[in-house]
């Protein structure tokens, strides 16, 4: 019966020592709104990408095969990645582990590297890419943001042929045009 009673005593010693912890503990209150501000690259991507009708972003998509994951997905991806001069695709595919509004505008889909590079590489998506420039050009120009062939510019000195020769303003202009 001693022994018992020792270790009713221990048992309750240890029971209003946990007692004071719980007390004296600081209650952590944890945000769980994982959304991101309406002014965010991301959600104005988000927006412009949602703008551009589904005939110009599902004009190639195979209905065989596997299912492919959306266009408009991939390219708010992209152009997020592109914003934050990430251009390799094992670079974006971290980002899209790491990076809450590259998260947000890939539905919280985990995507790889590998199909990364292949939507990239695709006639389609080059074309739409090319696409997505121009018209998000304008409206950036229409909206007073950007001054008119401001970007023109900037491309121009970054564009080059596998010469390394820039190209002209009206040669740059019709290989980023759609047809």
């Amino acid at each position: 019966m001693i022994l018992f009673n020792h270790h009713k005593k221990t048992i309750e010693s240890g029971l209003k020592h946990v007692s004071k912890l719980y007390h004296r503990t600081n209650y952590l209150s944890l945000n769980l709104d994982f959304s991101i501000p309406a002014n965010h690259i991301a959600s104005v991507i988000i927006e412009f990408v949602d703008s551009i009708p589904n005939e110009v972003i599902l004009e190639t998509t195979s209905n065989t095969g596997r299912p492919a994951y959306h266009p408009a997905m991939m390219l708010n991806i992209l152009l997020f990645a592109y914003s934050r001069r990430v251009f390799s695709g094992r670079k974006i595919e971290r980002m899209l582990e790491e990076n809450l509004p590259m998260m947000i505008g890939a539905d919280n889909r985990k995507i790889s590297y590998h199909t990364i590079n292949n939507f990239r590489s695709s006639d389609h998506a080059d074309k739409v890419i090319k696409q997505c420039f121009v018209y998000f050009t304008s409206l950036l120009e229409d909206e007073g943001l950007i001054r008119e062939n401001q970007f023109l510019s900037m491309v121009l000195r970054l564009k080059r042929t596998p010469t390394g020769t820039l190209l002209s303003g009206e040669k740059l202009l019709r290989s980023i045009m759609p047809s």
